[in-house]
């Protein structure tokens, strides 16, 4: 396993936010992106260089992300 991933738990994904559902500055911080392959990588919001803000985080390209989860 990487340094940025863990594997989630179904309890962990009470709080999954939909990418469209994180925009402004009081959404920026740390997330765990949720993957479709059991893990959550890490991941930081921030309200910077595209409308609507950008995620930063490094996934294996075959990965989808379900949603993310504030750290």
């Amino acid at each position: 396993m990487l340094a940025n991933e863990k594997i989630y738990n179904n309890e962990d994904l009470k709080g999954m936010l939909k990418e469209s559902e994180i925009n402004g500055d009081e959404m920026q911080g740390n997330y765990f992106a949720i993957g479709d392959n059991g893990k959550a990588y890490q991941a930081s919001y921030v309200n910077k260089y595209l409308p609507g803000g950008t995620f930063f985080f490094c996934i294996p390209a075959s990965v989808k992300i379900l949603g993310y989860v504030p750290a």
